[in-house]
């Protein structure tokens, strides 16, 4: 068996991973995030049976939210439950980040307003390309339009 390195990998989640877990037919990722980040869309219970990953919200601490996510024993591996645990990660550091450049940008834009002449700003052009999302791709949050690709869980799964 190749050697793993698990506490490296593991690593890469602090400081949001608490703890993974197995109960009573469901695999569980604890993770605490930031109270303005989305984790996506939370489920107040569980359903039996159900071939999704579910994400419920467990706990508030100041500043933060505590969220498990949660896939069937049989259905499910860790592996896929910290995949969403890092999707979670990644989408919310984007989002922050681009927040950031926007706010940036509308300082910029502001200061080009105020210190140009009509004239010049009547020739100003800014190009935004248009987006598309394709139709395999599904809203992460419940407030957001950020987009990811899924993947169908089978029944051998």
């Amino acid at each position: 068996m190749d050697k793993v390195d698990i506490d490296g990998f593991l690593a890469q989640f602090s400081p949001y991973l608490i703890a993974i877990r197995q109960v009573p037919g469901y695999k569980v990722v604890d993770a605490k995030i930031s109270n303005n980040w989305d984790p996506g869309k939370l489920v107040a219970d569980l359903e039996p049976g159900l071939k999704s990953i579910q994400m419920v919200l467990t706990g508030k601490e100041e500043g933060f939210k505590i969220i498990s996510i949660i896939g069937l024993e049989k259905a499910h591996t860790y592996m896929q439950l910290i995949e969403r645990l890092d999707m979670i990660i990644r989408i919310n550091r984007e989002r922050e980040e681009k927040n950031k450049l926007f706010q940036s940008t509308v300082k910029k834009l502001e200061q080009l307003f105020l210190e140009s002449d009509l004239d010049k700003l009547n020739n100003l052009i800014i190009d935004v390309p248009d987006a598309r999302i394709t139709s395999d791709e599904i809203e992460v949050g419940n407030t957001d339009n950020i987009k990811l690709k899924t993947s169908p869980i089978t029944e051998d799964e």
